[in-house]
Order: structure tokens, then C-alpha cells, then sequence
């Protein structure tokens, strides 16, 4: 046999190999942030207040809350906190009037930062807050941000890439001592034969912390389908300290892996995995190796006789 026979079956092998192991990419995609920008407006005056932080409609399972007041041509700053309970009752806290004028008692411009201790205030109720701001005593420059207290908050944290189970941040308050979780179906009903008890451990120095937590759906054989997670929190003595907190789901078993697009080749149709066809092709390759290679010793021979 002649050497372009040979490397013709050798070729042919490769090209086999290629053809069947090669994949389409899929295209990735990055995500964007944007950064918010908060402006101070001023007044004619040149007096001016803004209130940076909290902001407004945040929530909070710490009882410490930063207060961040930006302002200009100002000597004084008188501040409120107004506290709403669940059934709408509204408590006043007066703040301490803050001096921001400079030793000859001009007035200045610059940030002035407190923290805000809800313990030390109001016994670290739950509920919404509204602090309420000014200068100089004057109405026209007020402003006013809203946020809440609450014992437990819920992040979502992905999946568990082993069976899709849901993986959550339990962010909870300084007196929570355990949380517990009921999980219900699309029709609200519960799934668990019994909620389940999480323990929950101070990790910020008595002013609450964060426990990682994953939603056993498949340990429970749960279909795919949509769910919510209800979290209760109790304190030490099996109180209930706050409202539910909940936190919804679609949930999607963990699939077979993926058979790739075999296009019009005789293996369109199989169950074959990308790992199957890696080996199918070096199968090929080598079995036309082998038969190329008989090839030549038996045209040698015959060339001897």
C-alpha cells in the first residue's frame, strides 16, 4: 500500500475525531452596576440637608443604625426619630440637637454622623422607623427617610450546584435564638411533615448575626414547581419576637446532563453525553489506526511473496 493510502486513513480518522467532538461555544454575559448618586439641594439661602444614611426603605436586623446627615450653611441640626409599631401606633423620640457651627458660631458646610442604638432608644421594638431632619430650625430645609427594624431578613444565596437546592442568609436580630421554617406549595400547604428548628448565633458581639441555611427540597422528594420558605423567629424562651419573614422560590430538579446537537450524524437521536462522544471519537480514531496499520503489514507481505 502507498503511503497517501495510509495517510489517507490516517486522516480520515482525525477528521472522524474532530467532527464529533467538537462543540458549539455559548456566548457569556457580564453584569452590570449601576452607582446611585444622592444630590444635595440648597436653598437660595445656601442652606441645605440631606439625609445619606440609612437609606430611604432599607431594613435592618441590627440594632445599631448608622445616621449620616450632609449639610450646608448650617449651625445646628435638629433631628427626630418617629417609631411605628404593626398596628400603625407612632411613638416620638427627640433626638439631641447636634452643633455644627464653628468655634465663632458661623455656620458651616460637612457631614455629621451618628449611631443610632434602637435598644438603648425604645427597647429595640420591630417596626418601622422615620427619622425627620432640619437646620437651623427652619422647615424649608427638612428632610426624611423611612426604614424598618425587624428580627429576621432573608437573602437569596444561589443554589447548591449538587441538586439545585435553594441556599438563603438568615440575617437576625440580637434576641433571636432560633428560627422556624415551614415550606408550602403554590397552594399553601405545608410539605413538611414538621417545621424545622434552626439555631441561630450571635456573631456581631450581641447585636444579632447571619446563619447560612439551604432549603432541603430534595431531601423532602419535592416536584419542581414554586414554594415559599415562612421564617419565624423565638427568642430564648420560645417567644415569637416578630412577623414572618418569607422567602419565595421556583424550583427545578437537577437535570441528566445535557446530550449535545448532533446535528444529521447517525448518532442524532441517542442518549449519548458530551463525555460518551469523547470517547466514541477516540474509539474511532483508533480503530481506523488499527485497520490502517493491518493494512500495511499485509501489503508488505505480499510485496515479500
Amino acid at each position: 500500500m502507498k503511503k497517501k493510502g495510509i495517510i489517507g486513513l490516517f486522516g480520515l480518522a482525525t477528521l472522524a475525531m474532530a467532527g464529533l467532538t467538537v462543540q458549539a461555544a455559548l456566548p457569556t454575559y457580564a453584569a452590570n452596576s449601576t452607582n446611585v448618586t444622592v444630590q444635595l439641594t440648597v436653598l437660595p439661602s445656601g442652606e441645605a440637608l440631606q439625609i445619606e444614611l440609612p437609606t430611604d426603605g432599607n431594613a435592618f436586623t441590627s440594632d445599631k443604625v448608622t445616621v449620616r446627615q450632609q449639610y450646608a450653611e448650617a449651625k445646628d441640626i435638629q433631628w427626630r426619630i418617629v417609631y411605628k409599631d404593626d398596628a400603625g401606633t407612632e411613638t416620638t423620640y427627640p433626638m439631641p440637637q447636634i452643633s455644627v457651627a464653628d468655634p465663632h458660631g458661623n455656620a458651616t458646610s460637612g457631614t455629621h454622623e451618628d449611631q443610632v442604638d434602637l435598644t438603648a432608644l425604645n427597647g429595640g421594638k420591630y417596626g418601622s422607623y422615620k427619622i425627620i431632619s432640619m437646620i437651623n430650625n427652619k422647615p424649608s430645609t427638612e428632610d426624611v427617610v423611612t426604614f424598618e427594624y425587624r428580627a429576621l431578613k432573608i437573602k437569596d444565596n444561589g443554589t447548591d450546584p449538587n441538586n439545585n437546592n435553594p441556599q438563603v442568609i438568615i440575617d437576625h436580630g440580637p434576641n433571636v435564638d432560633h428560627v422556624n421554617v415551614q415550606i408550602y406549595d403554590q397552594n399553601g400547604n405545608p410539605v413538611l411533615p414538621a417545621p424545622i428548628n434552626v439555631p441561630t448565633t450571635d456573631t456581631t458581639g450581641g447585636h444579632g448575626g447571619s446563619t447560612n441555611w439551604t432549603v432541603p427540597v430534595t431531601e423532602n422528594n419535592l416536584k419542581d414547581g414554586h414554594y415559599c420558605v415562612v421564617f419565624t423567629a423565638y427568642d430564648n424562651l420560645g417567644n415569637i419576637l416578630d412577623r414572618n419573614a418569607k422567602y419565595c422560590f421556583d424550583y427545578t430538579s437537577k437535570k441528566a446532563p445535557l446530550v449535545p446537537d448532533t446535528g444529521g450524524s447517525i448518532f442524532a437521536g441517542t442518549n449519548f453525553t458530551n463525555a460518551d462522544y469523547i470517547s466514541t471519537s477516540l474509539a474511532v480514531f483508533f480503530v481506523a489506526a488499527f485497520f490502517a496499520l493491518m493494512v500495511l503489514k499485509r501489503n508488505r507481505k505480499a510485496k515479500r511473496r
